[in-house]
């Protein structure tokens, strides 16, 4: 079977989670063909654009607390070799540049590159402020996205930040795959978390799975967090600052399972957007305990 997902439109003016007309079914042999949406991407002329970001302050013991700051840029690729950084404000003022990752390309000439950085401090001595820009380094120039001179500000109780026109994201650091059980059943547990804009009230909001590489096909509908943990003594309300809202679930998965690829689809007012991982849906590998 075709993998799910799998076709996108080519365009420089399509979101990454793009619409579709055709009503996605659990059936075999189906292929998905999606509906572009105009979304703004990164070009020669803004080569830098912030992807998505948050940032938690939460509490651990003691007076100590971690910081959780995560930056995901998009980049047009303009050369093999670049350097993408959050440069980041600090509390004293002074300026760093914490270097992000490459994590993927798109089918748009872009880049998508990203880092979850951790900052653990004791309370009386904490730096690490929340204004930021984007910073690209390629072909001896720098590009910048500083929120049009405002440069962007995420503090650690505002939530996720979604780039316009981005309509949903999975949190694939919150999102597992483990055996690991309270109850000691055996089996394996497949928990996802989802990142939407909140378009309108009523929406639908689900997975779509598979655990024999598409020979079926399944899905899990996700379920609104009204509030969620983000550390010890910490809990967000949804929706946050930005009007994003975070959906979750988990189920249970036979232990003979090693991994499962998936993809989440966001259906509100009539339009269904997915992340598919830019047509590559992702994988989630079984981690033993």
């Amino acid at each position: 079977m075709q993998k799910i997902l799998v076709s996108l439109l080519l365009s420089s003016m399509v979101l990454f989670s793009c619409s579709k007309n055709d009503v996605l079914n659990d059936t075999a042999n189906e292929t998905v063909q999606p509906q572009k949406n105009v979304a703004a991407r990164p070009s020669a002329l803004e080569p830098i654009k912030l992807y998505k970001s948050w940032s938690v302050n939460a509490w651990v013991y003691a007076g100590f607390y971690t910081k959780r700051k995560s930056f995901y840029a998009e980049v047009a690729n303009l050369a093999y070799n670049k350097k993408v950084s959050a440069h980041h404000k600090m509390a004293d003022g002074v300026w760093l540049d914490i270097p992000l990752k490459y994590i993927s390309s798109t089918p748009y000439n872009t880049e998508i590159w990203g880092t979850e950085y951790d900052y653990s401090t004791y309370i009386t001595s904490a730096t690490l402020g929340n204004e930021f820009a984007m910073k690209y380094e390629v072909n001896q120039q720098t590009y910048w996205d500083n929120n049009k001179g405002a440069n962007y500000t995420v503090s650690g109780s505002d939530g996720m930040y979604l780039q316009e026109g981005l309509n949903v994201s999975v949190d694939t650091m919150m999102s597992y795959f483990n055996n690991y059980t309270a109850n000691n059943t055996g089996a394996s547990v497949f928990n996802i978390v989802t990142d939407v804009r909140n378009i309108a009230y009523n929406k639908n909001v689900n997975v779509v799975y598979t655990t024999d590489g598409w020979k079926s096909v399944k899905t899990l509908p996700l379920a609104f967090a009204q509030y969620y943990a983000i550390g010890n003594g910490v809990t967000l309300v949804n929706p946050n600052r930005f009007g994003i809202e975070r959906w979750t679930s988990s189920i249970a998965v036979d232990p003979s399972v090693q991994q499962i690829q998936y993809a989440v689809s966001y259906k509100v007012n009539g339009t269904e957007y997915w992340d598919n991982n830019f047509g590559k849906n992702y994988t989630a590998i079984l981690k033993k305990y």
